[in-house]
């Protein structure tokens, strides 16, 4: 059983349709792709005009059902955080391994330079500088790297923020459905 056909299947909610709706709205960053399969009448501009789409999806669900609903986003949103939480981990872990070899390499280079003569022919001079100019690019390339790579690693928490949020409104509307129905 998986948990997301469960969503379609009973409440006719598709969630990546339903967070590509969502972060067209909240003007979040989308791959062309998705935008160009977002139809216009999915494309709203205004939070009241979804929170109407998503009323009008689910009016004809009786109590119960939308109470289900609301227990089965929950259960939605509890799997976001764990994510959140084990990125939370992992990342400082990551950035305390990579500094420290940064740190080993920069300490050798210094050892290296240290142990040079002070009386150095042109040549070796050349060699020097060059040697020092190749761990700079290095360097550079390895900071590049790193920065490029910690980009990636951190953009599922800022996804997963923004799924929290699509989550926590979604349910935000489908709760006040409910306290209307218990009104009524």
């Amino acid at each position: 059983r998986n948990v997301k056909e469960i969503g379609k299947r009973k409440y006719d909610f598709d969630i990546s349709l339903e967070k590509d709706i969502y972060n067209y709205l909240s003007c979040y960053k989308m791959r062309r792709k998705v935008l160009d399969n977002l139809k216009d009448e999915l494309r709203f501009d205004s939070y009241h005009k979804w929170q109407q789409y998503i009323r009008e999806k689910y009016k004809d669900y009786d109590m119960d059902k939308l109470m289900e609903f609301s227990r089965y986003l929950n259960r939605e949103l509890r799997g976001v955080k764990t994510g959140k939480a084990y990125w939370t981990m992992v990342i400082p872990v990551m950035l305390t391994l990579i500094i420290t070899q940064i740190s080993e390499w920069i300490l050798e280079l210094n050892f290296n330079l240290s142990e040079e003569p002070l009386n150095l022919a042109e040549d070796q001079v050349e060699f020097i500088l060059i040697k020092i100019i190749a761990f700079v690019i290095v360097l550079g390339m390895g900071f590049g790297g790193y920065f490029l790579f910690l980009k990636k690693c951190l953009e599922p928490i800022f996804e997963n923020d923004n799924e929290k949020w699509f989550l926590m409104d979604y349910k935000e509307v489908v709760d006040g459905i409910i306290e209307e129905s218990k009104v009524k």
